[in-house]
């Protein structure tokens, strides 16, 4: 598990972190709700989770992998086998391919052409899609 930097982050943004991140049930995911520190040797991130707030501090956060289940969660609907769609007034029409390779479940982005990159962690998920709509994209 390859963990994230602050300065990667956006308030918002879904992270997780653990004692051992390679075991998914001693996970504790929360939402970055303040970004305390950028000093590469004391950055840390207050989080919301469902039980708290809590600090997650460096070198003990991750990304929370995607999958199908959190596209839905961001409101995102099945448009048809492997095609999601994300409809809104300030968005318009977004639309994501899953796609799964050697690195696991992701989904890939395109305009009118690919991107080229497949996003695998919901926060490079929101991060791209605030990029490119300027809108934060929420879990309900």
């Amino acid at each position: 598990m390859e963990y994230l930097k602050a300065n990667n982050l956006r308030i918002g943004n879904i992270v997780a972190s653990s004692g051992n991140p390679s075991n998914i049930k001693t996970w504790v995911i929360g939402k970055v709700i303040s970004i305390s520190s950028l000093d590469t040797d004391f950055e840390q991130i207050e989080v919301e989770t469902d039980e708290e707030f809590t600090w997650f501090f460096k070198d003990n956060y991750f990304g929370v992998p995607l999958s199908i289940e959190k596209l839905l969660s961001f409101g995102f609907k099945e448009l048809r086998d492997g095609i999601y769609q994300f409809w809104s007034k300030d968005v318009g029409i977004f639309q994501v391919m899953i796609c799964s390779d050697n690195n696991g479940f992701g989904i890939r982005i395109w305009t009118t052409g690919t991107l080229g990159r497949t996003i695998y962690c919901v926060n490079d998920f929101q991060n791209l899609f605030y990029s490119l709509t300027g809108v934060e994209l929420e879990m309900s």
